[in-house]
């Protein structure tokens, strides 16, 4: 081996800092050029420090296997060790001119985390400096200890008032408005902005370094971020896990905050806001940033609780190595000076697993949001791309770590040239059969309910309306539920009948003098004629007049048709007297003497207990409904939390409206009704409720929806 000075040695300018991690110590160095920080164990540290320039590669392999006797350390691991912290940027080359230089690495790629895009920022210095006073007083033990009783206090009194709570948030969650949107955008930027500012403060307090903040995208919202990773220099652990929770700790006080607010306050914007804060500080908080399978504030917390710094990388590395060895042949690392167990690396390993598929259900669920969105504004195709290329650059990431050819040197030598092609031919089979493998399928669109049998009872000519039944009374067939006279036909009518009592008169007359009178028995037959077309106009203007005595179709209770809000329609009154206007239902009492045009809806009999939901489907779902399939609507203020019905009725032609209560949910036209036939059930629902439910179709495999996805799109 030769005895020239190792070429690479340890850079002079890096930071150096030992630290507690679970029940052993690990050492950080960190790049203050790249601000980035690398982990090492004891034994690590201390091969890395054998790197001074000062002695050759045999010289460093004899002396660590005399550091790590009985353990034997190959010359072969020394270099690949020294490659790969060479690759992190931590080596120098002295003395002679590299012949693969590793590049200086960006500090941060956008694309690398599509969930958060962060933008650089600026010194956080002026900010933190102004609310060094407050952050003083609120960083103390007193003050930790009346935190955790506030949030202990919430939390009692969100599970005493729980089914109010529930009601409330279906009642927000189904009535989305612009104002409600925006005033959503608003409290989580608010509440990020808190969020961040704790871990900065934090940081600060136990004598760390915020060096940046600044906006990223977080889930599709501008919020802040700052830059708090002085905190793995701290040599103690619980001050890192507080740094780390700060802001978690800072949304529940928050959450807490609001939840007082929202008890001690009625229907007002200060009521819902507080709803709005409450939620976004609790279950986003819980969902996203204590969640450890995201690289979020959870996933510090778990890291340095398990004592596994760049837990991410670590697993990830486990899972793409593993995956390397069976497609390159690579032999099992062991560096002879550190060693992981086999437990360990399961644990890494279903780490790695977990988080990868819960952040491609993050993703996929943003994507189909934000499809939806797109769909809704005519821009299904654009936003096709944009989710396809997306796609594209998760999974070519994924790929990249495993396909890369390693060096030849560290190959088996026994590998053939062969493997790479039939591992890559044999794992492109599992994923083919993969995605050819049916799997269930739903359907989801909104709905709303409506009494079973419904009869829907319309105007059938316009008039004003002088007689109606009021909303909730029970009917039989042929009852009057309401009564409605038109102006012109009613003058009709009188005329007819004064024609008609002028024509009889004359005819008396005629009849008594033909005996005198010659002309009058001449007269008589002409006026018989004249009452005859009297009397046929007088029936047929009857049975137009009597239409409009409207009866009810069946046995059943009476319900009132939707209410739009905010809607006020302008008619004429009886005797046309001056424009009356009216809103509401048309069995209002307050609406007697307005005009009902022709085919307004006025009211709906069906059963007085059983209700059946009608589903607005779209245009590119309806093929996959059929008859007799099963349906599960949530419902959260039920009991049971859910129903379940069978689809009853599909529609055989597209409709252009929907039921106005939908309208603000089914987009754009044309779309599909789909009548479900409800279970029963044991509660009585409103009519009129609206919600979310989903049908369940035929399975489909990955690669069928794909394709499905990709022809409703263009």
């Amino acid at each position: 081996m030769s005895k020239q000075a190792f070429p690479w040695v340890l850079r002079a300018d890096l930071v150096h800092r030992q630290i507690v991690s679970g029940e052993s110590y690990l050492w950080v160095i960190k790049d203050p050029l790249a601000r980035e920080l690398v982990y090492f164990n004891d034994d690590e540290y201390r091969v890395l420090q054998l790197a001074d320039g000062t002695r050759s590669l045999s010289q460093i392999v004899s002396e660590c296997n005399r550091k790590f006797s009985p353990r034997f350390v190959a010359a072969e691991s020394i270099v690949q060790f020294y490659a790969s912290v060479r690759a992190k940027n931590l080596l120098d080359a002295k003395g002679i001119a590299l012949a693969n230089p590793c590049p200086p690495q960006p500090s941060y790629r956008w694309y690398c985390n599509p969930l958060a895009i962060r933008f650089p920022g600026f010194s956080p210095e002026p900010v933190l400096n102004l609310l060094a006073p407050v952050a003083r007083r609120l960083l103390t033990l007193s003050a930790g200890l009346v935190a955790a009783l506030l949030v202990i206090a919430a939390a009692a009194l969100v599970i005493v008032h729980w089914s109010r709570l529930v009601k409330e948030l279906a009642t927000v969650t189904t009535d989305v408005t612009t104002t409600g949107v925006t005033a959503l955008v608003i409290v989580l930027a608010f509440t990020k902005l808190v969020h961040e500012l704790a871990h900065a403060n934090v940081c600060r307090w136990f004598g760390g370094e915020v060096r940046e903040m600044g906006v990223m995208v977080l889930l599709g919202i501008p919020c802040l971020y700052c830059d708090v990773s002085d905190a793995w220099l701290f040599r103690h652990r619980y001050e890192r896990i507080l740094v780390s929770a700060a802001g978690v700790i800072a949304e529940l006080v928050l959450a807490s905050l609001a939840t007082f607010i929202w008890l001690s306050t009625s229907a007002s914007s200060m009521h819902s806001l507080a709803l709005i804060v409450m939620v976004v500080c609790s279950v986003s908080t819980v969902l996203v940033n204590a969640n450890p399978l995201l690289r979020y504030d959870g996933y510090y917390v778990l890291s340095d609780l398990v004592g596994i710094p760049n837990l991410a990388q670590r697993s990830t590395e486990v899972v793409a190595m593993s995956f390397r060895r069976i497609l390159w042949g690579l032999p099992k690392l062991d560096h002879g000076f550190t060693t992981v167990s086999p437990t360990r690396t399961a644990l890494l390993a279903s780490y790695s697993v977990a988080s990868y598929l819960y952040r491609v259900a993050v993703l996929a669920m943003i994507g189909l949001v934000a499809y939806r969105f797109a769909e809704h504004h005519h821009l299904a195709s654009l936003a096709s791309l944009v989710l396809i290329a997306l796609a594209v650059m998760v999974v070519t990431r994924l790929l990249r770590m495993i396909l890369t050819p390693p060096d030849r040197s560290v190959r088996r030598a026994s590998l053939t040239p062969r493997r790479p092609a039939v591992v890559s031919i044999v794992a492109v089979i599992v994923v083919l059969i993969s995605c050819l493998i049916p799997l269930p399928r739903r359907v989801v669109a909104p709905l709303t309910l409506q009494p079973a049998d419904a009869a829907f009872v319309f105007v059938p000519k316009g008039g004003t309306l002088v007689e109606s039944i009021s909303s909730g009374e029970d009917v039989r067939t042929g009852d009057t539920l309401a009564r409605i006279v038109d102006p012109t036909v009613e003058r009709e009518l009188l005329g007819l009948h004064y024609e008609q009592e002028l024509l009889e008169t004359r005819l008396v007359s005629l009849q008594n003098s033909r005996q005198v009178s010659a002309d009058s028995t001449r007269l008589i037959a002409s006026v018989e004629k004249l009452l005859e077309d009297a009397q046929t106009r007088l029936r047929l203007i009857q049975i137009d007049a009597d239409r409009q005595t409207i009866r009810s179709p069946r046995n059943g209770r009476v319900f009132a048709p939707p209410v739009l809000p905010k809607t006020t329609i302008t008619i004429a009154s009886f005797h046309d007297r001056d424009p009356v206007s009216w809103s509401g239902t048309p069995l209002d009492a307050a609406n007697l003497g307005a005009r009902l045009d022709a085919g307004t809806l006025l009211c709906v009999v069906g059963d007085a207990a059983k209700r059946e939901a009608i589903f607005i489907v779209r245009q590119q779902d309806i093929d996959l409904v059929r008859q007799c399939q099963q349906v599960t609507i949530l419902w959260p203020a039920l009991p049971s939390g859910s129903l379940s019905g069978e689809v009853i009725e599909v529609a055989s032609s597209a409709s252009t409206s929907a039921p106005d209560e939908l309208v603000a949910k089914v987009g754009q036209p044309p779309f599909y009704q789909v009548r479900v036939r409800l279970n029963d059930s044991k509660t009585s629902l409103p009519s009129r409720l609206t919600g979310n439910a989903s049908i369940r179709v035929e399975p489909a495999s990955i690669l069928a929806r794909t394709a499905r996805l990709i022809g409703d799109a263009f």
